[in-house]
């Protein structure tokens, strides 16, 4: 049998809509199975125009055309490390030269304030091969990707709270993908706005917080919606520092974090 759908992870959308029209719920889940197909066929078709080998990927199916019935013959454990493993590739040898018995700690640092804060604080160089593909390039870039958690990519992002003394108080985690507060927003921004006030504990959280605005500090209309856009790095979701007026984490905001970044990378040949 082929599936009808694509649910909502761990079923949040059932959950996150218990309590709204039946109409909403039902726009929300048919968009958001509509774009996580999108997402399947784009990553069938792999790039062919500038990655060798990498079109058909044949050896993928789409479970809304192909029928399959997961067994232990056919289905394998994910495994999946939370922690920026590039950080380790890049600083591991140079922390334990420069650090010490402190290089774990202070990699652990580095993924929580990031590097521009971690370059100034222990005036250290943070670069990495501008090719890494390429050992005979000798040019360098900044660490990256930018951003205000940009650093903290393997689709799970977080924002600390500290007392007045700098002690941990809290720890916010999410491996939510961007596109579902998209699609949320698309359907109810009441609805966004109610949850961001739960998730964060923060009432006083306004909907024009979670504008996206333009140069001129005017919110950017969507033309489809005649609504203002949602700004994924809105102040309550930007960055790694949680205090009572900006920051949280509520969903994934690096560049790579994406839904689509995610299955693409999950078809990736074996080769």
């Amino acid at each position: 049998m082929t599936m009808t759908k694509f649910d909502t992870p761990a079923y949040q959308g059932e959950k996150d809509f218990q309590n709204q029209p039946d109409k909403l719920k039902e726009q929300f889940l048919a968009s958001w199975s509509n774009y996580v197909n999108y997402c399947t066929i784009n990553s069938q078709m792999g790039n062919p125009w500038t990655s060798l080998y990498d079109h058909p990927r044949s050896w993928y199916y789409d479970p809304l055309v192909t029928p399959v019935i997961p067994a232990s013959s056919n289905t394998v454990p994910i495994q999946w490390t939370a922690f920026p493993n590039r950080i380790n590739h890049y600083f591991q040898g140079l922390f334990s030269h420069t650090f010490g018995e402190d290089a774990t700690d202070k990699l652990h640092e580095l993924a929580d304030i990031g590097p521009d804060a971690f370059s100034q604080k222990y005036n250290i160089t943070l670069d990495v091969p501008a090719n890494p593909c390429d050992p005979n390039n000798t040019q360098t870039k900044s660490f990256g990707p930018k951003g205000p958690r940009g650093w903290q990519d393997e689709y799970c992002e977080w924002s600390v709270t500290r007392d007045e003394n700098g002690n941990i108080t809290a720890v916010d985690f999410t491996h939510e993908n961007p596109e579902y507060w998209f699609h949320l927003w698309r359907v109810s921004p009441d609805l966004v706005l109610s949850l961001y006030q739960e998730i964060l504990s923060q009432p006083n959280i306004k909907l024009e917080d979670l504008y996206l605005y333009d140069a001129n500090n005017n919110p950017v209309i969507v033309r489809e919606t005649g609504k203002p856009a949602y700004n994924p790095i809105n102040k309550w979701n930007s960055g790694s520092a949680t205090t009572g007026l900006s920051g949280g984490a509520i969903h994934l905001t690096s560049p790579p974090n994406s839904l689509g970044a995610e299955i693409y990378l999950g078809l990736l040949p074996l080769f």
